[in-house]
């Protein structure tokens, strides 16, 4: 359970990088 949020949060911040990088 946590390592499936922990991962989840990890997609979140790759996809916050890739918004302030554009």
């Amino acid at each position: 359970m946590t390592m499936l949020l922990f991962n989840q949060n990890m997609e979140v911040k790759k996809e916050i990088t890739k918004q302030i990088a554009l």
